[in-house]
């Protein structure tokens, strides 16, 4: 298209090909055989608009006056410039596609606007052929492409815009019924891609077309549940399974939706109360399914970290005990792929460059589901925005609402149909206006995801703003594929920031911890790493050549065990001579378990070989007291320990106050369960 045309350079009886004139409708339209109206042009200049064939067949009388009201900005294309039967100059428009509402402000050319079938029943016949083209995409696993189909039938049956879709009783049956179609499939699509916010609209349009249309209400449902609103989603459900008693024969998909009842339900108690069925989730887990968990969000709220250079964090709003239940998160995105193998020389696989290149290759993972989920919801962006990082050290931390986060139920009428514009300018877009760039969204995945011993990366919301601290408040528990349980581990006050070991084993020395969190951009300054890099008499121990016999056995097999539990023992008794003749540790019982912690391994190792050497169980009980006191639980220790407390029954009770930071106050019989099917879990995943 060139320039924008006006009214002063107009020629009777001519077609002003290549060029748009725009203006603004001055009065409410006349529908004679055709729609009349006043443009005004850019300049101030007036001429009566005729635009045939936009009546009968294609939409209602009352559609067209709502389209062409008064103020209404328009673009024609290519105008035609005539004398009326009355002898008035008009522009005569006969293919109502030329009209273009709420065109561009740019001159940019709308011929992509624009539809080529003024005619109903054309649009209807190429927004199906499009829409089958959408539907074999679809039945390839290809749902981007399926969207992307669906959106363009979308186009050519709604060609002036989706502000049709405010008023959809005035649209004709063919357009509605295929519109229907069209809609609810993209949700279907849309929920395949995990894209939650943009399925909902979807479905909802469906709706708004029909209400009782049973796939729309369970997609709907399903989209509702994905953004973690059960109540909502059991709503739809339930009025779903109304329809199909009433249609009948539909004994399959009436007990697939009785299943999502029962499960919305479930979720919907668990987000209310706190309280979950471990046992149950992790035999779920164990069997290779999802278990059915809702998000939890407990007494906690986001605000400014206690050190600045940190940004925001999680506090706790009220004083809170050990084991209590503060969030359950489910991942917005995740990952996995293959786990190092070991077996391989050193150099090629067990390489810090192969570490790093697989964790690059999980984030890598994540930020295009991230990517593509943003694109497709405005909500959604908003969200991963909270996310992003300040600038270190400034005052304009942006400490988002955790209300943006909690997916609070909102109480809805399943008898309303009207939508707000808000919620549908985007219907009949690909992707929304994409304020966050890739540099960004990988930034959020660098700094907040989660890649745990099984290489399975995850990133979550609320969990992404805990911090991380070698003495940690508070122990995280992934569940299944997508969900995290974090408690609190220690008594907190009101106002006490929450944090977490990011390392998948903390029992470990400094310079092991470091390197892990090296690789994910993090320097932890906690009293225990601060101690560990100024203390003299580290520098006496052998404990790196310790580190890696120890490393080189379990991953490797290149040395004896043998040699790893002599190396392993004179660790140890440098240790404890030193907790005893070192000024700086005899009397300071928090350092002495701070390292004792920190070199758990070299104690451990031995345990299963020593454990009826060691003083009926004073030196293991020490052990383990000393890692509950530094880091409240570690799975992998826990479970090393659970092993031999039967040959020490006066253990037990300090094992059970490290289960109580991982798995909440249970019962003896539910604890052994819970242990029992957790460790068979973990036997799986470790590399």
């Amino acid at each position: 298209m060139r320039a924008p045309h006006t009214l002063r350079l107009s020629h009777v009886g001519h077609r002003h090909r290549g060029q748009v004139l725009y203006g603004s409708l001055c009065v409410q339209p006349l529908i004679i055989l055709a729609v009349h109206t006043i443009l005004q042009d850019d300049k101030g200049d007036a001429i009566r608009l005729c635009v045939y064939n936009a009546t009968g067949d294609v939409i209602s009388e009352q559609h067209l006056e709502f389209v062409f009201s008064k103020g209404v900005k328009v673009a024609i294309k290519e105008p035609y410039f005539t004398i009326d039967e009355d002898g008035t100059l008009a522009i005569r428009v006969d293919n109502p596609a030329d009209v273009v509402r709420n065109p561009p402000e740019t001159e940019a050319d709308l011929r992509g606007l624009i539809s080529s079938s003024p005619a109903c029943g054309l649009r209807i016949s190429d927004a199906q052929n499009i829409r089958k083209q959408g539907n074999q995409a679809f039945r390839s696993e290809n749902w981007d492409q399926a969207v992307r189909l669906y959106t363009e039938a979308a186009k050519i049956l709604l060609p002036f815009g989706y502000k049709s879709l405010l008023q959809p009783s005035y649209l004709r049956d063919g357009i509605r019924e295929e519109l229907l179609v069209v809609f609810s499939n993209r949700a279907e699509a849309r929920l395949l891609l995990r894209h939650y916010e943009a399925a909902e609209i979807d479905a909802r349009v469906a709706l708004q077309l029909q209400s009782d249309h049973r796939k729309s209400l369970s997609r709907r449902g399903r989209a509702l549940h994905g953004l973690h609103r059960y109540k909502e989603a059991n709503l739809c459900f339930q009025k779903a399974l109304t329809v199909i008693a009433r249609d009948g024969n539909l004994e399959t998909e009436k007990g697939l939706l009785k299943k999502l009842i029962k499960k919305s339900s479930i979720c919907e108690q668990q987000r209310t109360t706190g309280v979950y069925n471990l046992v149950d989730l992790l035999k779920d887990a164990k069997s290779g399914g999802n278990p059915v968990c809702g998000e939890y969000v407990g007494p906690v709220i986001i605000g400014a970290a206690k050190d600045a250079n940190m940004g925001r964090a999680i506090l706790v709003n009220r004083d809170v005990e050990p084991g209590e239940l503060l969030i359950v998160s489910k991942a917005i995105a995740h990952a996995k792929i293959k786990p190092l193998d070991f077996s391989r020389p050193l150099d090629e696989s067990g390489s810090v460059r192969e570490r790093k290149r697989k964790s690059k290759t999980v984030h890598d993972l994540i930020v295009s589901q991230v990517l593509g989920r943003a694109r497709s919801s405005e909500l959604f962006q908003k969200q991963v925005s909270g996310l992003r990082l300040s600038n270190h050290g400034t005052e304009d931390i942006r400490i988002p609402s955790i209300d943006l986060y909690s997916g609070a139920n909102k109480e809805i009428d399943m008898c309303a149909t009207a939508m707000e514009e808000e919620e549908i300018s985007n219907v009949l877009v690909g992707d929304v206006l994409l304020e966050l760039d890739t540099d960004q969204i990988n930034q959020v995945s660098e700094s907040s995801s989660y890649v745990g011993y099984d290489w399975w990366g995850r990133l979550f919301f609320l969990p992404s703003f805990i911090n991380h601290s070698c003495l940690p408040n508070a122990c995280w528990m992934k569940i299944g594929e997508d969900a995290l349980f974090v408690r609190a581990a220690r008594h907190l006050r009101k106002g006490d920031e929450v944090t977490v070991s990011y390392l998948g084993d903390c029992t470990a020395p400094y310079f092991v911890r470091a390197s892990f969190l090296h690789d994910r951009g993090f320097r932890c300054s906690c009293p225990r790493c601060l101690f560990e890099t100024s203390e003299k008499f580290m520098e006496l121990l052998p404990y790196r050549e310790c580190v890696c016999m120890i490393q080189m056995w379990k991953r490797y097999k290149r040395v004896e065990l043998d040699q790893v539990i002599e190396f392993s023992y004179e660790l140890i008794e440098k240790l404890e001579w030193g907790f005893k003749n070192v000024a700086s540790l005899r009397n300071d019982e928090d350092k002495q378990q701070w390292l004792r912690c920190s070199f758990a391994e070299a104690y451990e190792i031995s345990l299963p070989f020593r454990a009826d050497e060691v003083g009926g169980g004073r030196e293991l009980e020490t052990l383990i007291r000393a890692v509950h006191a530094t880091i409240g639980a570690s799975e992998q220790f826990l479970f090393t320990v659970w092993l031999v407390m039967r040959k020490h029954p006066r253990v037990e009770d300090v094992i059970r106050s490290m289960c109580v930071c991982l798995y909440g106050k249970q019962s003896s019989s539910s604890l052994r369960e819970i242990l029992g099917v957790h460790m068979e879990i973990t036997k799986t995943q470790v590399i």
